[in-house]
């Protein structure tokens, strides 16, 4: 059976762009939007290490392992 661990929580509030701002900028540079249309946000990061958004942020570029409670380790590649 799989196991599922949270290591990071982060938040939409630290995007560098809303979402509104996002659409505008679409929008009145001429891109087309329908209903259904999908945006990708890329990483959002937090300001504090429990909310960094890659691996490479969370283990500090594979120098510091994210220890699981199964005593399995993660890195950055």
């Amino acid at each position: 059976m799989d196991e599922w661990h949270v290591i990071t929580n982060s938040n939409m509030k630290h995007l560098y762009y809303s979402v509104a701002q996002t659409v505008t900028h679409h929008t009145v540079t001429g891109c087309n939007l329908n209903p259904g249309d999908m945006f990708g946000t890329g990483t959002i990061s937090a300001t504090e290490k429990s909310g960094y958004g890659s691996m490479m942020e969370l283990s500090w570029r594979g120098s510091e392992p994210i220890k699981l409670p199964n005593g399995e380790e993660r890195k950055f590649l």
